[in-house]
């Protein structure tokens, strides 16, 4: 008979999932963003295949060197990963991409072992003083896994590589360190045989030259036919290298403990075998610094006899004589652990540490803390990664600011993938103050201190938010938000830019409700958004003015002759102010009139009249008004301004007419030269379009653009779509030729 579904045992494990959840703090499972002070999480890796085990290194101009294995599958636990190739990237000071993940070229091939699946262990990457990066890692694609070391360039350009460190048996772990003279030096795990069925791994170190000669012969740093692993590395100041490693005394028991030895200068062993823990579950994965007194600090894991992991710390004052600190203290495991020193001799330590773990449901998370030098925790664990199912193992470096790098593996849903994969993420923190983005808001290019601004329908504005006030240079602004408010209506304007920039022109009255607000790198925002109240009105037009009393003054009229080509002549009269001074030209000369007779031609009078009413009016409009023609118009305009009724300036293209007496108001348009050009160009040529108009003058189509602009914002030109042509006509275009006797009164002039 066959059974139902069992949910007993399902129901009993979720329940105590949800148990050991809520006996978690209640700001691991929720935070969504990084603790304050650190970045957020970036992406380094984006590819179909697993990334996994990173490592850093950073320059004296504080770029970030990142390297890490790039292959089919990964074994955390054993350290490997299959078909693992070496890949690189850098990243600048301000955390910005300089050189893409790629693929490092070694320049030989490598022979495979009958075509399968080879194993990689992670790298370990040191920097001379002479600007070269070393880098360590071990593969097995030539049959046997051997130990690699290659340099490379600030730009991941490999240089050098050297594949015939380690023997024929399988050296894997290698760790790597560069010393004050630019020597380098590496240790690393070498199996051996024990009688002629049974490999067990010893330590061994190596010294090479900075060029990448081996100095002296390998020296065998453990020869126990036991189990001796993992070994960490670091060099002091009198070039003595320091190497801590698993040693198994017991196999195939599972005591593991650390045990640590010295190598001088020459090659030979100072300090052989000096045991470092004796604790009753595992001592386990090392990792070592000095700091600048020569005192070495080691971090590990800690196995206990149940298996629950934990990360421990010590310092080698005397070897045989340590404490330990526990440093950990969450309720699952931790492990995995990394550490620096900084220049107070403070200890920053991350490592991975597990949130749950029931039946096969793992979460983990990067955790860090930090340790003083008097031992006191003066930084309890935190979390730093907050996205992700599994975070391990950590990379950690500092750079010449005391900004911290953490880097690691996470096991996280790639959306174009549509499934989890393992991809290399960092983030860094900031020692010392990280400000708020500051509240600082510009309006073309000077500070907006508070107030209300007034601008005009037309007008353009750069608005511009910073973050000067954040003493931090890596610190800069991610994101920002402009809200526009005008009549109750809102527009926002978002995005992501090095600076927060928003150009907008006023297209109509109101008052205009600015607010801008910023987003910094370690995703602060600023508490009280900048707000500028804008005052946006029409252009103001020339004041009223009053028509004053003119004198009486007596004039006398001055003959002139004519001595002008007709080629002059017609380019003169080309503009409305040539057709007025040329028509003048041809106006018969007399000898004298009565200022009183003046206006008592009919004519005449409605001219001055007319100029009365509307003062500043010009000689089209006055033209086209009255139904002159150009002669007479011309004729009677002289009288009135020899006898001093009426006075006359030039506005650009224009001839512009006042009563005497009147204050002529200041002008608010005045043409360029170019303006006049393309005007005239308009006018001869109703219906031209913008790319013909340029075709003419010689200059570029957004230039055309701008100068009709403003001819249109005169009122002297108007543009018709036609199609999807855009033609342009000018307004009250003259008329383009005169009849005016060349010896006589203007018909119509009645003196």
């Amino acid at each position: 008979m066959a059974r139902g579904p069992r949910f007993g045992p399902v129901l009993l494990v979720y329940l105590l999932i949800v148990v050991v959840i809520l006996a978690l703090p209640t700001n691991v499972l929720s935070a969504k963003e990084p603790p304050e002070g650190y970045t957020r999480e970036v992406r380094v890796t984006y590819d179909a295949q697993g990334d996994y085990f990173p490592t850093m290194v950073v320059d004296e101009q504080n770029n970030v060197h990142m390297f890490w294995l790039n292959g089919t599958g990964g074994d955390l636990d054993n350290r490997q990963v299959t078909n693992g190739e070496l890949y690189y990237a850098k990243y600048d000071r301000y955390g910005d991409l300089v050189v893409p993940p790629k693929k490092l070229q070694f320049g030989i091939e490598f022979p495979q072992d009958s075509g399968g699946d080879f194993y990689a262990s992670p790298p370990s990457v040191a920097l001379s003083q002479n600007h070269k990066i070393w880098v360590t890692w071990a593969d097995s694609r030539s049959g046997t896994s051997v130990v690699y070391l290659i340099r490379l360039t600030l730009l991941g350009d490999v240089e050098y590589i050297n594949g015939g460190i380690t023997n024929a048996t399988d050296a894997k772990y290698p760790d790597i360190a560069v010393d004050n003279e630019g020597n380098v030096h590496l240790t690393w795990a070498q199996w051996e045989y024990l009688g002629q069925k049974n490999l067990y791994p010893d330590i061994y170190y190596m010294k090479l030259n900075p060029a990448g000669s081996i100095i002296g012969q390998r020296v065998t740093v453990t020869n126990t036919w036991l189990a001796s692993n993992h070994p960490a590395l670091a060099v002091d100041q009198g070039l003595n290298a320091h190497i801590v490693f698993e040693e198994n005394v017991n196999y195939p028991g599972s005591t593991d403990q650390l045990y640590y030895c010295e190598v001088d200068p020459q090659g030979h062993l100072k300090i052989t075998m000096q045991r470092v823990t004796s604790t009753s579950g595992a001592s386990l994965r090392p990792d070592i610094a000095f700091d600048r007194n020569d005192l070495l600090h080691i971090v590990w894991e800690e196995v206990a006899p149940l298996g629950t992991k934990s990360i421990y710390f010590t310092e080698l004052k005397d070897p045989g004589h340590f404490d330990m600190l526990k440093i950990s203290n969450g309720p699952e495991s931790a492990y995995d652990p990394r550490l620096i020193i900084d220049q107070g001799l403070n200890t920053h330590i991350v490592w991975t540490q597990d949130l749950y773990k029931v039946d096969q449901i793992v979460n983990s998370r990067i955790q860090y803390a930090e340790v003083g030098p008097d031992w006191e925790i003066v930084k309890a664990a935190t979390f730093l990664s907050y996205g992700g199912l599994v975070a391990r193992p950590p990379a950690f470096v500092v750079d010449g600011y005391s900004n911290m790098i953490v880097s690691w593996g996470d096991y996280r849903k790639d959306p174009r993938l549509g499934d989890e994969i393992w991809d290399i993420y960092y983030m860094r923190t900031v020692v010392g103050v990280n400000l708020p983005p500051d509240d600082r808001l510009q309006i073309n290019g000077v500070n907006f201190t508070g107030g209300e601004i007034d601008k005009y329908v037309g007008d353009k504005v750069v608005f511009f938010a910073g973050n000067s006030s954040d003493p931090n240079g890596w610190d800069r602004i991610a994101g920002y938000n402009f809200t526009i408010v005008l009549n109750g209506n809102t527009t926002e304007f978002s995005g992501w830019t090095d600076n927060a920039t928003l150009d907008y022109k006023f297209v109509e009255p109101g008052d205009y409700i600015f607010y801008v607000k910023v987003k910094d790198s370690f995703g602060l925002k600023n508490g009280n958004p900048k707000a500028v109240l804008i005052h946006v009105t029409e252009k103001k037009q020339p004041a009223p003015v009053t028509i004053l009393d003119n004198p009486r003054v007596r004039t006398t009229v001055l003959a002139g002759s004519i001595g002008f080509t007709a080629t002059l002549g017609y380019l003169i009269a080309g503009t409305e102010l040539g057709k007025y001074k040329f028509a003048l030209l041809l106006v018969p000369l007399y000898s004298r009139i009565k200022r009183e007779n003046t206006l008592d031609n009919y004519i005449r009078g409605q001219i001055h009249g007319y100029i009365l009413a509307k003062p500043g009016c010009h000689y089209n409009q006055i033209k086209l008004t009255l139904n002159l023609n150009n002669g007479t118009l011309a004729y009677h305009l002289r009288k009135l301004e020899r006898e001093e009724f009426i006075k006359s300036v030039r506005d650009g293209m224009y001839k512009r007419f006042y009563p005497v007496g009147l204050k002529i108001p200041k002008r608010e348009i005045k043409l360029s030269a170019m303006q006049e050009r393309i005007l005239e160009i308009i006018r001869h040529h109703p219906g031209i379009s913008q790319k013909e108009v340029a075709g003419e003058v010689g200059i570029s189509a957004p230039a055309v653009i701008y100068h009709i602009g403003v001819l249109a914002g005169a009122k002297l030109v108007r543009s018709d779509k036609v199609g999807s042509r855009m033609e342009y006509r000018a307004l009250e275009r003259p008329e383009d030729e005169w009849e005016l006797p060349a010896d006589k009164v203007p018909a119509g002039t009645g003196h």
